[in-house]
């Protein structure tokens, strides 16, 4: 069994990923299970050659997210499964529910085939709309597991994960608890891209009059937004200066890393001068710094939970003067859904620490907070055995022993618009992959779906002749073929591909090897190709050491710098095995028997009637 764990945003999702991946493992040690992150770019070359027989990804609520997932379960007939990362859902806002659903009519209800959720209430609300738009078969697909991240407050035997510096950890140790200070910002929303803006708006729009108002509205938040980060930052500036005895620590919301990473922009810069503050811009446990703290500030995180949970006071920092945001009808810098111990404004934050410093502060537990514990997160009162990751894991497990599952049907719209959207890349990648294993009628499938007349045209110059054999005609913008020539040339092609499949097999033994290529052609490029491929993905040591032809007006010259040398019985001891790579196979098979080459060191392409040969 292979299960595939996808992730959007490693610097939230590595950890989870990583203890998903441990759990699996501890119910067969023998499931062989892969990380990737989504946006590599050879992801959907990855995930085609791994093959998985399960996919756990990121939501598909943005434009095109699920393409790529049609594809790779209409091939590889995989399960597919979404693992949500909705945190602080705000159930009184259609608008924050339809944006983490995303629009309508972007997949159906046959690709994916369960929806996990951190919570009962956010499965229920979200699930519900999921439904609705015919993105999920029924409400029996919802499975609610909880947040693995939390699970270290509950298990007997804690996994404590430092990701503290060494440097970090003895500043720490030289203030009291009291006097540290805990900020985790919010402000994500202020420095996304336009893009991200405009697909926000979209989302949450029913027609272009609204989308201009919402977007108008959008903006307005986030130039109010940019003043309240101003004025949070010049607060924590002034507590530092007039207080040596505080250490504050501030740390960016990993949305925030992520988008300030990208943009290569460092709103908070001023903080690092400051010797009695941190500024921690990576994304690290929240228990282990709420573990040193005295009190924990917010701007809406889902982080507010953590803190209850290591039962450590919480203040919710608003800021007054942030009007648009109750237009916007959005979560962003809106009234958080659940409570805090205190909530301030963010021009008391300097007269708030002078109060705490004074009178100090307690925890308080609230009975909407141990809801909201349960609604959100599945954690329910004195539950020690909770555990998301290990449930997560079974479900993963148990889709796999399914023999037979939802499969996408090649008339599928969406599958045609994926294909479509992915391109000439997909046909690229899925021809070469598959050649160890290759449905042609599917490929052709594939073919037909590509409308593009320039994507056409590009893929005829392809200059790949064991593609060409069949010989793809233009008529009326669609790719056509002849059915009768379709079986000849098929035989044709696949022993090309039988082959190859034998090659990989034959290489892929050795951890390393020296090679000739005998042919220099087309064929022999491929074979060149093919090698670097299994070099860079299965950490083999394939040295192509030269090619060898008959042709005497190529001697001396190279292919990407590896020689191009004349035949001889020296080629005995340059080599461990001569790939011939030409379709005079047998005359060259019989030539280097004749110059003392060992049968077990010539690899053969055993091609049947070929249109070579013609």
């Amino acid at each position: 069994m292979k299960i595939l764990l996808v992730m959007s945003r490693p610097e939230r999702e590595e950890f989870i990923m990583q203890k998903i991946k441990s759990r699996i493992h501890e119910i067969d040690k023998y499931i062989e299970v892969k990380i990737l992150y989504r946006f590599s770019q050879d992801f959907l070359f990855r995930v085609l050659q791994f093959e998985p027989n399960v996919i756990m990804s990121h939501p598909f609520n943005g434009p095109h997210h699920a393409d790529i997932y049609y594809i790779v379960k209409f091939i590889t007939k995989c399960s597919v499964i979404c693992f949500r990362t909705e945190g602080m859902l705000d159930f009184n806002s259609p608008n924050h529910i339809k944006l983490h659903v995303g629009e309508e009519n972007e997949y159906d209800e046959n690709l994916v085939d369960y929806e996990v959720f951190w919570g009962p209430k956010v499965g229920e609300k979200l699930g519900s709309e999921l439904v609705k738009q015919k993105k999920l078969l029924s409400k029996s697909k919802i499975v609610v597991t909880g947040y693995p991240m939390y699970e270290r407050y509950f298990l007997e035997n804690k996994e404590e994960v430092s990701g503290l510096s060494s440097e970090i950890k003895s500043k720490i140790h030289k203030y009291n608890k009291k006097n540290i200070l805990l900020f985790v910002t919010g402000f994500q929303g202020i420095d996304e891209t336009e893009e991200c803006k405009k697909n926000i708006c979209k989302t949450i729009s029913n027609s272009e009059d609204e989308y201009k108002k919402v977007y108008n509205d959008l903006l307005m938040t986030m130039k109010e937004a940019e003043v309240w980060r101003e004025k949070f930052k010049q607060s924590v500036i002034n507590i530092a200066k007039n207080n040596k005895d505080t250490l504050i620590i501030v740390k960016l919301h990993p949305i925030e890393i992520n988008i300030i990473s990208s943009l290569n922009k460092e709103p908070f810069k001023e903080l690092g001068d400051y010797k009695n503050i941190v500024y921690i811009k990576e994304p690290l446990p929240m228990n282990e710094l709420l573990s040193y703290c005295g009190v924990f500030f917010h701007f809406g995180s889902t982080s507010l939970m953590e803190a209850y949970l290591s039962k450590v006071p919480s203040i919710y920092v608003t800021y007054k003067d942030l009007h648009y945001s109750k237009k916007f009808n959005l979560l962003f810098f809106k009234k958080f859904p659940i409570p805090s111990t205190e909530e301030i404004d963010v021009t008391e934050l300097e007269a708030f620490y002078y109060d705490y410093m004074k009178n100090g502060i307690d925890f308080k537990r609230y009975n909407e907070m141990d809801l909201a514990a349960y609604e959100y997160f599945n954690i329910k009162n004195n539950d020690n055995n909770y555990n998301p990751s290990k449930e997560t894991a079974s479900l993963l497990v148990n889709c796999g022993k399914i023999k037979e599952n939802d499969t996408i049907d090649e008339s599928n719209k969406y599958l045609k618009s994926s294909i479509i959207n992915c391109g000439l890349d997909f046909l690229k990648i899925y021809f070469e992959l598959f050649l160890k294993r290759i449905n042609l009628k599917d490929y052709y499938s594939a073919l037909k779906y590509i409308n593009n007349i320039n994507v056409i045209t590009k893929l005829a110059n392809l200059n790949n002749q064991y593609l060409n054999y069949f010989k793809l005609v233009l008529k009326d913008n669609t790719i056509q073929y002849n059915d009768n020539e379709f079986e000849y040339n098929k035989e044709c092609l696949n022993n090309y591909l039988l082959f190859k499949k034998d090659l990989i097999e034959e290489i892929t033994s050795y951890n390393s090897l020296r090679v000739l290529i005998f042919g220099s052609g087309k064929f022999g490029n491929d074979i060149l190709k093919l090698i670097k491929t299994i070099n860079k993905f299965d950490n083999k040591q394939i040295n192509i050491v030269g090619f060898v032809d008959n042709n005497k007006e190529k001697w001396g010259k190279s292919i990407e710098n590896i020689k191009i040398l004349e035949p001889g019985n020296y080629l005995n001891i340059m080599a461990d095995k001569i790939i011939i790579a030409s379709q005079w196979h047998k005359d060259i098979e019989k030539q280097l028997f004749e110059l003392g080459l060992p049968k077990q060191k010539v690899l053969t392409a055993n091609y049947k009637k070929s249109l070579l040969d013609n």
